[in-house]
């Protein structure tokens, strides 16, 4: 094999069972070589490779560790980058037939919006069973605050395998690096996504059998965005939600089906996203959900942003 000069990783995987030392049939003709052997063709080249330790995920980079997740797990972690720059994603999870049931997916905390999901179509064999599923590849996001979410069903998770786990068990999650050029540090922080400014009002997310309020005032006529997840189907809504006007009780805005969109995962998930200017006054959000398909407890694929269940109020950019 004739290699161009650069920086390789040499990689050798096993399984459980059968391997050096521990053979549980007819070992090969050459046991001591089960592996992987590299050698050079002259004394000449040998003294050309020069090794160094190799770390395909270098943990010391890593700002963003949502890694190492169990079965019925919901992970997150806010964060700020100062400038553009491109970001390693390095992503496992479990999906099959196109859909994903442990994922992880970004969010740009200013205006609610998934910047970057797990979605299987570009996610590759993460070695083991067919259903390990890994993303590895540079994103490159805006200046701005994010929050990084993970989350997984019930099943076939770090610490429970249910069929063979992938080679990279550990980091079954999502984990945030400097990307191929690298970045500055400096220029990553730590953002608290529950002090996050943009939000005016936030009922999400929402559980089976709920209907909830939650009073809001506006000193100052305000442009505000509208983000809503519920479920429905044929026209109909069943968890969805609305805005009045408190003391006349007028609704200003309510959640419609034929306004909404496929929000990722089943069908019925879906998604409202509308941007209107609200005087100045006192509100009344509500959120309304029947007895199945809701956040914690789908009977369905979830969302891409199951977090979001339910709606969601953002101060809109002028």
């Amino acid at each position: 094999l004739r290699l161009p000069a650069g920086r390789y990783a040499a990689i050798v995987a096993t399984d459980d069972s059968h391997a050096a030392n521990e053979w549980n049939a007819a070992p090969a003709y050459d046991p001591a070589f089960w592996g992987l052997t590299l050698r050079a063709r002259s004394n000449a080249d040998r003294a050309r490779i020069k090794p160094f330790a190799y770390e395909h995920v270098p943990e010391k980079d890593a700002f963003v560790r949502l890694a190492g997740q169990g079965d019925d797990a919901f992970a997150s972690r806010g964060f700020t980058l100062k400038r553009r720059m491109p970001v390693r994603v390095y992503a496992l999870g479990e999906g099959r037939s196109g859909d994903m049931f442990d994922y992880g997916w970004i969010v740009d905390a200013k205006t609610g919006r998934a910047v970057w999901q797990m979605d299987y179509r570009d996610t590759e064999h993460a070695e083991g069973a067919g259903k390990n599923r890994l993303f590895d590849e540079d994103v490159t996001l805006d200046a701005g605050d994010y929050v990084a979410y993970y989350v997984t069903d019930d099943s076939h998770a770090y610490g429970d395998w249910n069929s063979a786990p992938p080679i990279d068990g550990k980091y079954w999650g999502l984990t945030l690096l400097p990307g191929a050029s690298g970045f500055d540090r400096s220029r990553v922080s730590t953002f608290d996504a529950r002090d996050n400014p943009n939000i005016l009002a936030q009922i999400a997310p929402v559980r089976d059998h709920a209907r909830e309020r939650l009073r809001f005032t506006l000193d100052r006529d305000t442009r505000v965005r509208i983000l809503a997840l519920g479920e429905g189907s044929g026209g109909d809504l069943y968890d969805y939600g609305w805005i009045e006007a408190e003391g006349s009780h007028r609704t200003v805005w309510e959640m419609r089906y034929r306004d909404t969109e496929h929000a990722g995962g089943a069908q019925k998930n879906r998604l409202a996203e509308e941007t209107l200017r609200l005087p100045a006054g006192d509100y009344v959000l509500y959120y309304k959900t029947d007895d199945s398909h809701a956040f914690g407890d789908w009977n369905s694929a979830p969302p891409a942003n199951p977090l979001h269940w339910g709606i969601t109020l953002y101060r809109a950019n002028e």
